[in-house]
């Protein structure tokens, strides 16, 4: 089975303004999935504020089968949301770009920024993060799943036993 790793580093929020009853900036987090594949959801930490910008400079790393890559049948979806004290957490936005478009556009270290749809559908703000694809890799340790997840630090070397230690974490 071959696969390739995705790293994506969620940067910044640009042009998004979500204000509570008491007209406060809402403290606002990002979740990241790949849709259309299994065990795939990762969350940053609530974003920083500079000035009309909202910062998190979150890097995430997931692995994707690459004939699922090839075929189209893979999402990145963004969803924003909004903290609460008193209730779940609010979606406030979301982005949603096929893994394959990112694929047939990447050069080593692409950064885009995607516009934001609100729940209601209207555009508004737009949220900036990069990617890499790693080369295809083969791998016989990698049985039926079509997408694993880590959280990573991206300054440090890939691992080096081709995912074996991740893939007995995660079963």
């Amino acid at each position: 089975m071959e696969y390739r790793s995705l790293d994506i580093n969620v940067t910044c929020l640009e042009g998004f303004q979500v204000k509570n009853l008491f007209f406060k900036r809402q403290k606002i987090y990002a979740t990241v999935s790949i849709v259309g594949s299994s065990r795939t959801t990762q969350k940053t930490p609530v974003g920083k504020f500079a000035g009309s910008f909202q910062r998190w400079d979150y890097p995430m790393r997931f692995y994707i089968e690459e004939s699922m890559l090839q075929e189209n049948c893979l999402m990145l979806m963004i969803r924003l949301r909004s903290i609460r004290t008193l209730c779940r957490d609010k979606d406030v936005g979301e982005v949603y770009v096929p893994i394959k478009q990112l694929f047939l556009h990447n050069d080593h270290n692409s950064y885009f920024g995607y516009q934001v749809h609100t729940p209601s559908g209207k555009p508004k703000g737009r949220l900036h993060f990069s990617y890499k694809f790693s080369d295809t890799k083969r791998s016989s340790s990698l049985s039926t799943s079509k997408a694993v997840i880590e959280n990573v630090n991206l300054t440090s070397p890939p691992p080096s036993s081709e995912m074996n230690g991740l893939w007995n974490l995660v079963r």
